[in-house]
């Protein structure tokens, strides 16, 4: 019996949202670069703003979603007070839509959203054009526990989803490929000339009556296009300066103890920590008594 070859096709796309691309080569510059900084944050603090970088070499940008996540939550997680995000200064200031979702519900892996407008929606908001260093946006985060040993362990990553689409639709830096997957099969009970049952062989044999062909073509993200860089975390113990009496706030008894430091009458009982670079001058000295005098009593600036 002559072979049957049956051709079955079907376009699958992991950027289902955005079904246009944009044609473009390896040896094209980059159109976006997206970077998640390092941070360096002290332990204890709540509402930490993690600024989102964006190099738009394209032309306008009109809505783009990623997600984030942190490695180490038990050290640092999404904060999302507010909403999670602050867009004031931001290239996406005048979006007509930004969203956070706590992917996990943990607030250790978040998806951030955002569209520069809706047909229905006036005025109108193009996106933001061609530019660099500016910051997308910015994301908050929290410390979860007081450390008192240093951690560089904490790392940002950027995670999928991770797209961009230019005003008309288009997506940015997306191109193209196809896949093609050749199966054999072979007939396991023939009914009156016909085929009622098949079994998938292997390609090595000879032995098959049909061959089924899948091309499948896919959309994904060209990393010569869009470089993203991930970030790290540097989680610190938590410092006061002139905290000098180790109650993790400023009082009087911080004045107190640097007068007792000045004076070699230190109680070393309750002045735990002279360490008081009030005017950060690089060093202690009578000045920065002077500044906590002017700071408890003539409502000068607190230490810097």
């Amino acid at each position: 019996m002559s072979k049957k070859i049956l051709l079955f096709f079907s376009i699958i796309s992991i950027f289902g949202l955005y079904a246009d691309k944009i044609h473009a080569d390896s040896s094209d510059l980059p159109l976006i670069i997206f970077t998640v900084p390092d941070l360096v944050i002290e332990s204890g603090r709540d509402s930490i703003l993690l600024p989102i970088y964006m190099d738009n070499f394209f032309d306008t940008i009109a809505g783009f979603q990623f997600g984030l996540k942190i490695t180490r939550p038990d050290l640092v997680k999404f904060d999302f007070i507010n909403g999670g995000f602050d867009t004031a200064g931001t290239l996406t200031s005048g979006f007509q839509w930004v969203d956070v979702v706590d992917q996990q519900g943990d607030q250790s892996v978040i998806v951030f959203r955002c569209i520069a407008n809706f047909a229905f929606i006036q005025p109108y908001y193009a996106g933001f054009p061609m530019q660099e260093g500016g910051v997308a946006v910015n994301l908050l985060l929290k410390t979860v526990n007081d450390y008192d040993t240093l951690d560089n362990g904490s790392l940002l990553n950027i995670v999928t989803p991770f797209d961009f689409v230019d005003p008309n639709g288009k997506s940015i830096g997306i191109v193209q490929a196809m896949i093609t997957d050749t199966l054999y099969y072979k007939c396991t009970l023939w009914v009156g000339g016909e085929c009622a049952s098949v079994a998938l062989v292997s390609p090595d044999t000879s032995d098959y009556d049909y061959v089924v062909t899948h091309d499948t073509t896919y959309y994904y993200l060209d990393t010569n296009l869009v470089i993203s860089h991930n970030g790290s975390l540097l989680l610190t113990p938590f410092f006061l300066n002139c905290d000098n009496d180790g109650s993790q706030e400023l009082n009087i008894v911080d004045l107190t103890c640097l007068v007792k430091y000045f004076f070699k009458e230190v109680n070393n009982n309750v002045c735990s920590n002279i360490d008081c670079d009030a005017d950060k001058s690089g060093e202690t000295n009578i000045a920065d008594l002077t500044y906590l005098v002017n700071f408890f009593f003539k409502g000068g600036p607190p230490p810097k």
